[in-house]
């Protein structure tokens, strides 16, 4: 039996002050505060800019929501997003701006660049 891996159920986002945490989420029951439990203790954060973990390992690390990815294979290279496409109900890539094109995360060596959601970088 494999060991529990603690890492699959955490977050990524940015507390209060913009820097990026990692952690579990929680919302306070009196407060409301959006929270994320860190080694450090609960630190408040954004709520808009919560990226789950995908659960999806490449290169040994878990990709996040709104990674901005390099992906490529043999014939194909480029930049994409991590995304949950609804309809096919599993984590793509979109690679295009207009939400039309997704391609599948399995099929491509990736390398995680930043995150979208994390970053004031356009």
């Amino acid at each position: 039996m494999e060991e529990f891996d603690k890492e699959l159920y955490m977050l990524k986002a940015l507390d209060l002050r913009d820097k990026v945490v990692k952690g579990y989420f929680e919302i306070g029951r009196v407060t409301k505060d959006y929270s994320i439990s860190t080694e450090k203790g609960w630190v408040r954060v954004n709520p808009y800019s919560l990226c789950r973990n995908t659960g999806i390992k490449k290169n040994g690390t878990y990709l996040y929501e709104n990674d901005l990815v390099e992906y490529s294979t043999a014939f194909d290279k480029g930049l994409a997003i991590i995304e949950f496409d609804e309809l096919r109900c599993r984590y793509m890539l979109r690679t295009n701006l207009d939400y039309s094109a997704r391609a599948d995360i399995e099929r491509y060596t990736i390398k995680v660049i930043g995150n979208v959601a994390l970053s004031d970088d356009d």
